[in-house]
């Protein structure tokens, strides 16, 4: 009776590491399989501009990642980065925060920092890059940015930057 009683035991507690193993899978960070690029003024999220008036201030950046299922918030696959580089950083460069930080709404980003519109001209590209943890590229997507002189009572932002979303794959 004892011996039965120990296979019975075991076999539940097999199935409980299962199960507990199924639960720790399925509230681990999904890794992102696309990116968005959005830019945030004075609490207020906006897709990235393609126009930014040189007298813009305070812009942030945040690069979200979105897991396969569409969730918004996955973070990047085991070893990669990701880095956004200006062609141009005399037109507008681009500070990066260290550790990437939420968005406004308290989305988790894989990259964020200060946008910084340094002289009128352009267009600028911009281009976001991931990295695989073997150091391949990952997907690269490029767009652009154009600053403006400063002109009061106009749109201090104008068109979206990365809109169509970078693989992490």
């Amino acid at each position: 009776m004892e011996w039965r009683f120990e296979e019975h035991v075991r076999e539940s507690l097999a199935r409980i590491e299962k199960a507990l193993a199924a639960i720790a899978k399925t509230l681990a960070p999904k890794p992102a399989t696309a990116f968005s690029f959005v830019f945030q003024q004075k609490g207020e999220s906006k897709r990235m501009a393609l126009t930014l008036p040189l007298n813009t201030k305070n812009e942030k950046y945040f690069i979200i990642g979105t897991d396969a299922s569409g969730e918004s918030g996955a973070l990047l696959a085991a070893g990669q980065t990701i880095a956004v580089v200006s062609s141009d950083t005399t037109i507008v460069s681009f500070t990066p925060d260290a550790p990437a930080v939420p968005d406004a709404e308290g989305v988790p980003s894989v990259a964020s920092g200060a946008v910084t519109p340094v002289a009128v001209g352009g267009p600028v590209t911009v281009t976001a890059t991931v990295t695989n943890a073997d150091g391949s590229a990952g997907e690269t997507l490029t767009d652009t940015i154009t600053v403006t002189a400063a002109v009061p009572g106009v749109a201090v932002s104008i068109g979206a930057l990365f809109e169509g979303g970078v693989s992490g794959n």
